[in-house]
């Protein structure tokens, strides 16, 4: 491959994903010890597939649910991110990285840590992850099950029936 090729692709990601620059370079700044326990940390969590990474902002065009949420004083967490939609006790096959909030950064921020407008978060995780997490971040409904355990019927049927049940235990 030639050498202007092989630069391109190890900048392409610090250019699409900017966080992680700033994460790279907080990294550096830390021990040899923290840098190889994410490292295994990861490998264990992708299965040693390169992982994906990606960052979003907490904003109403990429995490529009939980912007309402938290707009609406509701308190949405790191971890009610890396909640499965499916099964809430399940955790997906992600980390985050770093999050950051109005210049301040948090490097592996703790999973409890609510959400804020505005802050930008960096995720790493197994492929096909970031679209589990994307349905989380943008479908009302999803948030609320993952942050509090409530589900809701969608489509026509399903509503009927949850109505029917209602009345007969009401």
């Amino acid at each position: 491959m030639e050498p202007s090729r092989i630069i391109v692709w190890r900048i392409l990601p610090l250019l699409t994903t900017p966080l992680l620059s700033r994460f790279l370079g907080l990294l550096r700044a830390g021990t040899e010890e923290d840098a190889h326990e994410l490292r295994q940390r990861i490998e264990t969590l992708c299965g040693g597939v390169t992982p994906e990474t990606w960052s979003f902002e907490i904003d109403p065009v990429h995490a529009g649910a939980v912007y309402a949420a938290v707009d609406r004083g509701e308190e949405v967490c790191v971890s009610d991110l890396q909640r499965a939609p499916i099964d809430r006790q399940r955790m997906l096959p992600c980390i985050a990285l770093l999050l950051d909030r109005g210049g301040k950064s948090y490097v592996l921020p703790d999973p409890e840590l609510p959400l804020q407008r505005g802050d930008r978060i960096l995720f790493t995780a197994r492929a096909g992850t970031r679209q589990v997490m994307s349905w989380i971040r943008h479908n009302p409904k999803a948030l609320e099950y993952v942050v509090n355990g409530n589900e809701f019927p969608d489509g026509t049927i399903w509503r009927w029936l949850a109505s029917r049940r209602e009345r007969k235990t009401g």
